[in-house]
């Protein structure tokens, strides 16, 4: 919590002081990804280096869903974890380096247990306006064009590596982390990391995206891994892409599953955002294998919750389900008692209780019976072998 309170004291800095400072350092500086759609950071607020990375939604530059990342303290202290979010009043666009955005941050330190939990739990506010001009995330030549550029989630041409590219060899196809920390955004689109792979810290982030299903039903995709390598000799950090191989089989639901990608690697783009993401990439590696744990909290995601084997779904899932039962009694305002169930208390059902009336309904065989209404209330009723059914009943007429 020391450190998020550090953090507000430098996010409280005018957005006219991050922009003379954020290139202090000679190795500072900013790039696109390959499938433009992440603008990737490493550049100096105040005393503290931000590895950040702001995601679009689609390669349109009004996407922006937010900045998620490290942020480093002069001192040496363990990094935290930052996501910022853009405001609804915010006016900042990539499309012009002079305007400013207006985020709303929330911080947290590595997560000790689930990544879920942690998401759900363990995010501070920070600040409830910062703002920052876009140029932090653009690098100098802006961001260029790029309409046309690209189709949404299909890369550039990346070059291959050579003996010379920095950091071409830097990275192993079988990577061993250490522990230093994970954890998950609270919008759970981002597994934050800052891990040592061999020799050299990697502070990256799992993006994921939200699509919509051929059901409807909305799902997170993984779009791409990317951030910061940093090197033990103090090097220049470089800038990381990785996508998942179709030969992947990692799974953030199983920790030990493996997950295989194709990384490049870039530097920082000394002309347009969209020139640097065509032409400034070269190859790592076609095969880095990374375990799910990597990614992960000391506790994992937790695996979903699933449903319980003994209850049964009567009716359509989509809406609430009936249940017709001659076996049961009305009594004024205390709602409706089906017999060995129980009954329901609440006034919604107590009213329906008290207007129900039993009415004549054609049997299977043509004979009339009893054909109540039963309240909306959740009836649980024992099935043959000792399965339950489960229910929310709804009045029928």
């Amino acid at each position: 919590m020391n450190r998020l309170r550090a953090l507000l004291s430098v996010l409280a800095i005018p957005w006219f002081v991050l922009a003379t400072v954020s290139a202090a350092r000679p190795q500072a500086g900013a790039t696109l990804t390959p499938d433009r759609r992440t603008f990737l950071v490493s550049k100096d607020v105040g005393a503290e280096r931000w590895s950040i990375g702001a995601t679009l939604a689609t390669t349109d530059l009004d996407s922006v869903l937010g900045a998620t990342g490290n942020v480093f303290r002069a001192d040496g202290a363990p990094p935290s974890f930052i996501l910022c979010q853009v405001r609804t009043d915010s006016a900042g666009t990539l499309r012009d380096p002079e305007s400013v955005f207006r985020l709303t941050c929330r911080g947290t330190d590595a997560c000790p247990g689930t990544a879920r939990a942690c998401a759900r739990d363990d995010w501070r506010p920070i600040a409830e306006l910062v703002e920052i001009p876009a140029s932090f995330f653009l690098p100098p030549g802006g961001a260029g064009d790029l309409a046309g550029t690209a189709a949404d989630g299909a890369g550039a041409p990346v070059a291959p590596a050579s003996a010379s590219s920095p950091g071409a060899s830097g990275l192993a196809a079988t990577a061993q982390a250490l522990d230093r920390g994970a954890t998950l955004s609270f919008d759970s689109l981002s597994h934050l990391v800052n891990k040592d792979v061999g020799a050299e810290r990697w502070s990256i982030g799992l993006n994921l995206v939200p699509v919509v299903g051929e059901g409807g039903g909305s799902r997170n995709q993984l779009l791409s891994v990317t951030g910061n390598v940093f090197f033990p000799d103090g090097g220049a950090p470089r800038f990381v892409f990785c996508t998942a191989r179709e030969d992947s089989a990692g799974t953030l639901e199983d920790a030990a599953s493996e997950f295989r990608f194709r990384c490049s690697g870039a530097d920082a783009c000394a002309a347009t955002a969209s020139a640097c993401a065509a032409s400034g990439w070269t190859t790592i590696s076609d095969d880095v294998r990374l375990a799910a744990s990597f990614f992960l909290p000391p506790g994992g995601l937790p695996p979903s919750v699933q449903s319980d084997p003994e209850i049964v779904i009567i009716g359509r899932t989509s809406d609430p389900p009936s249940i017709v039962t001659r076996d049961f009694t009305v009594a004024q305002g205390a709602g409706t008692r089906v017999a060995g169930v129980g009954s329901s208390s609440s006034p919604a059902s107590a009213a329906a209780a008290a207007s129900m009336r039993s009415r004549p309904r054609a049997s299977s065989a043509g004979r009339a019976r009893p054909g109540p209404a039963v309240g909306p209330a959740p009836i649980r009723s024992a099935r043959p072998g000792g399965r339950r059914a489960a229910c929310a009943c709804r009045t029928r007429r």
